[in-house]
């Protein structure tokens, strides 16, 4: 399945939108994106997604929500 993906980073401790920009898309296909492998549906997308922008560095000052996935 071919996606696009529009998330935004916030200040993971006030909640403040990350200065460096707005929202973000990116064109994501998961049967050749090994990190969506076993997402089979929108809801898997947007925890994978996710997953790797907020787990990947705990320590991060940002966090990444998903906002919409739109189906190409």
């Amino acid at each position: 399945m071919k996606v696009t993906v529009t998330a935004q980073a916030f200040n993971r401790y006030t909640g403040i939108p990350a200065p460096f920009g707005t929202s973000r898309e990116e064109k994501i296909d998961t049967k050749t994106n090994k990190l969506f492998k076993d997402a089979h549906c929108i809801l898997k997308i947007k925890e994978a997604y996710e997953r790797f922008w907020n787990d990947s560095d705990i320590h991060s000052e940002h966090i990444v929500f998903v906002s919409q996935i739109k189906i190409n």
